[in-house]
């Protein structure tokens, strides 16, 4: 297995619209359609997709 790395801005984005905090996730691989995820605290693996079918919530004051 390839060792994880920290995500790039757009992978952020990425993580942050399928509601995970950024801050606790490592990128392990990338494809067209997925991006592959391991969580920095318990290892936990995750495959998420690039483009989420729900919308992210905002706050707008």
């Amino acid at each position: 297995m390839k060792q994880p790395k920290k995500p790039t801005r757009r992978q952020k984005e990425i993580i942050r619209d399928n509601m995970f905090v950024v801050n606790n996730w490592f990128v392990i691989s990338e494809t067209d359609f997925y991006l592959h995820i391991i969580n920095r605290n318990n290892g936990k693996k995750k495959m998420i997709t690039k483009y989420p079918t729900r919308e992210r919530k905002t706050c707008n004051e």
